[in-house]
């Protein structure tokens, strides 16, 4: 796959998820799964890393932001994307697909992605993939898999460090077998692997005949599909490192992780902040200020979120929650860079937390904690937990 060196081995399983832990070797690097990469679109506003309390597995960055921003290209050209972020850690690129695809003014191909990974020099660079879209015919989606496989073939022609990923893309479970073959023909046992185009089905922005919600207590059909993919996916390639593209909120990634997912990637801690929004372990999103009109999905601080705020170990809040909360709390009304630092630190930390707990075999229970609240996740949750507990 281009690359001197890239392993991954599974350490521990849990009882009763699909979680597992492992670490994936690549380069100079051991990057310890569940991983989060911390998503970035090469803003320096503000760079969690440079913090030790914040500790990513890594960066995600994405090829469309570079090269649609001029000025971003030149510096990373002269100073290198390192030192332009204050990053010595694992960088995984992604090649832009989707972005470059909802494009009307960027055509894009496989040989400008590869020139761009040989000068950013990333451990990781995704093929250049084109998304499948809900909306779209099976004709048009099924011609949509043909470019990115034949772009995967061109982008293996890389000769250098870099480990290019496969991408798969499927909404439909009777043609799994066939695509899962189709990338085997070009990578029999790829080290790496990625699953696409499921960000429309997490958010549920897709209602049509195919996926749905239902919150009235049952399991939603389309995150039956994610699940059911996510196992085909794991049993066709069980040896890989499994990434999911565009996870969101710390909600879906336990998710993703308690269904054998390896890695995730989320520019959540940013977008929520850029919206108004702190994350806290085993909630949705809690806003700091109250609108005028009455909204049922903004909802602000607990009495219990407020006791939790308190003992957070951030660097904001350990700075501005030592004289009186009220002055957290107008810190993190009044500062977006204040609001990404915290959800970038409770991102990070609770990824690593849910590591912990499946080496010491009880990630189900964390994982659990961790979704109770959110009736859309817990419900799947406690669909796989069943059908785990049943094949015990």
């Amino acid at each position: 796959m281009g690359v001197d060196k890239c392993k991954f081995r599974v350490l521990k399983y849990d009882r009763l998820t699909s979680a597992r832990a492992g670490i994936l070797e690549i380069n100079r690097y051991k990057i310890k799964t569940p991983a989060l990469w911390l998503g970035h679109n090469l803003n320096l506003d503000v760079l969690p890393w440079t913090y030790k309390a914040i500790k990513p597995a890594g960066l995600f960055l994405n090829a469309y932001h570079i090269i649609n921003k001029p000025v971003y290209r030149k510096r990373v050209k002269i100073e290198g994307i390192r030192r332009l972020l204050k990053y010595n850690g694992p960088i995984f690129i992604d090649s832009g697909g989707f972005l470059f695809q909802n494009s009307k003014d960027m055509t894009i191909n496989p040989d400008t992605i590869i020139d761009l990974y040989k000068q950013l020099k990333p451990e990781i660079g995704a093929v250049l993939d084109h998304p499948l879209n809900p909306l779209s015919s099976a004709k048009d989606n099924s011609k949509r898999w043909a470019t990115t496989l034949r772009n995967l073939k061109i982008m293996l022609r890389i000769k250098n460090k870099i480990v290019i990923m496969p991408i798969l893309h499927c909404y439909d479970l009777t043609n799994i077998e066939k695509i899962c073959g189709q990338i085997k023909k070009i990578i029999p046992k790829p080290k790496v692997i990625g699953v696409g185009s499921l960000v429309p089905l997490l958010k549920g922005s897709y209602t049509g005949n195919r996926f749905f919600y239902d919150f009235r207590g049952q399991t939603s059909q389309h995150l039956k599909f994610v699940l059911k993919l996510l196992k085909r996916v794991r049993q066709e390639f069980p040896n890989s490192f499994l990434h999911v593209f565009g996870v969101g909120s710390i909600s879906t990634m336990m998710l993703m992780f308690s269904l054998g997912v390896d890695s995730v990637d989320s520019v959540g801690w940013r977008l929520k902040a850029a919206y108004g929004a702190i994350q806290l372990p085993g909630t949705s999103d809690r806003f700091l200020k109250k609108r005028k009109i009455a909204d049922r999905k903004r909802r602000t601080l607990t009495n219990n979120d407020k006791e939790i705020l308190k003992k957070c170990k951030c660097p904001i809040c350990c700075r501005y929650n030592r004289n009186s909360f009220s002055n957290l709390r107008k810190r993190l009304e009044n500062s977006f860079e204040s609001r990404a630092l915290h959800n970038s630190y409770i991102f990070t930390k609770e990824i690593n937390s849910l590591r912990d707990k499946i080496n010491q075999g009880v990630a189900d229970s964390f994982i659990f904690q961790s979704l109770r609240n959110i009736p859309k996740y817990f419900s799947i949750f406690k669909y796989l937990y069943n059908e785990n507990s049943r094949g015990s």
